[in-house]
């Protein structure tokens, strides 16, 4: 009788156990979401758009020298 008793414990202490282990892990997903977003947040405040638009200024840039350079093409097919 008492054996039963302790294995009947001994399930429960490890469905605690187990029950602990998942709130932890959902804990830490919780963490590291909420790193994802407060970097993604770092990403996109005042010291970083200065430097996002100087992205964006960077491509409009290289897109009109492409389209330079596809000029100069179309002008170097017709010499020749």
């Amino acid at each position: 009788m008492t054996d039963r008793r302790a294995s009947e414990k001994q399930k429960e202490i490890e469905r605690v156990k187990e029950k602990q282990q998942k709130e932890l892990s959902k804990q830490k997903q919780i963490e590291k979401d909420l790193e994802e977003q407060s970097r993604l947040i770092a990403a996109s405040s005042r010291p970083n758009q200065a430097s996002s638009e100087g992205q964006f200024v960077v491509l409009s840039s290289s897109q009109s020298e492409e389209s330079d350079l596809g000029e100069e093409g179309k002008k170097r097919e017709s010499e020749a």
